[in-house]
């Protein structure tokens, strides 16, 4: 299952507690916003009834106290990596993939950094 996790320990610069529970409740908006936004453009993309039952199948799921995982967890969960890169065709022809998991998890990650901004703190930085 293709996953992405945003991680609390993945972002430096803060040490309190209040500050740990302000930026997971951000991770948390953002890991709930990714997951509606690649069911969006995975039904845009692949429409038919196994792109929608795949689409639908994206949640932000909570691993731990500090994680938040984006995955798909529904019917057609296997065809993630399958339909995000590519892949041969029974009459060994390449179909070549469409990117929808990976844009969408760098405009979320993109998105934190500016949530954290706003919230003063600006020396926070995300690894990965």
């Amino acid at each position: 299952m293709a996953q992405y996790n945003f991680k609390l320990k993945d972002f430096k610069g803060f040490s309190s507690q209040l500050a740990g529970d302000k930026v997971m409740e951000i991770i948390a908006d953002n890991a709930e916003k990714l997951a509606q936004s690649i069911n969006s453009a995975a039904q845009t993309d692949f429409g038919t009834h196994t792109g929608y039952t795949y689409a639908k199948g994206f949640t932000a799921m909570q691993k731990s106290r500090t994680e938040y995982v984006v995955g798909n967890r529904g019917e057609h969960a296997s065809l993630a990596h399958l339909l995000e890169f590519g892949h041969e065709t029974r009459s060994s022809n390449f179909w070549h993939g469409t990117a929808h998991i990976e844009p969408a998890y760098e405009v979320a990650k993109e998105q934190i950094k500016k949530d954290l901004r706003e919230a003063n703190w600006a020396s926070i930085t995300i690894q990965r």
